[in-house]
């Protein structure tokens, strides 16, 4: 009861404007109190993993989880085929082929008829359709491919050897004109 009476004594010291202050700060308090866990930010969702599709250090497209593959493994599975096709065609001299195949009603690209990747919901980014998806990745696949079989060939090596000695030439002559 003392101290009850301390405190209304200290209230009344304030005048006025002192009261008005406290009781806008409690009320900001109130408010603060019973708004504040509206505000409070939804617990983030499940983030969608995705893993690069390589070629030849190049990434091409990302990969998501699919069914009983995670993102890794389907990555890791899609870049060793890539690659496994890629070595064969250039040994054979054989053309590859990226299609677009429908099986068991999902939407899939195959790669000289074997099976390369499955395109999924998650695979996509709002808006695009698997089939558009599909199309998307088709034409990446292809370009990379084409980029990859001449950057194999003896012509474009030799001009690789080439600038590579131009660039070494070019930096030791202007290291010597600094030094």
């Amino acid at each position: 009861m003392m101290a009850a009476a301390r405190f209304w004594r200290k209230i009344r010291a304030f005048g006025q404007k002192g009261k008005r202050m406290i009781l806008a700060l409690l009320l900001m308090l109130l408010w603060l109190t019973l708004l504040g866990p509206a505000w409070a930010e939804k617990p983030p969702e499940k983030a969608v993993v995705k893993v690069p599709v390589m070629l030849d250090g190049r990434e091409l497209f990302r990969v998501s989880d699919s069914g009983e593959f995670t993102a890794a493994e389907r990555g890791k599975n899609i870049n060793a085929l890539l690659e496994e096709k890629l070595d064969g065609t250039l040994k054979s001299g054989m053309a590859l082929e990226v299609k677009i195949a429908q099986q068991n009603e999902q939407i899939t690209l195959r790669i000289n008829d074997r099976h390369l990747v499955t395109v999924t919901a998650r695979d996509t980014i709002p808006g695009v359709t698997l089939a558009e998806q599909a199309q998307i990745w088709q034409e990446t696949l292809q370009e990379a491919i084409a980029r990859a079989k001449y950057e194999r060939t003896p012509a474009y090596r030799g001009l690789a050897i080439k600038l590579t000695l131009g660039s070494i030439i070019g930096a030791i002559y202007n290291a010597h004109l600094s030094g």
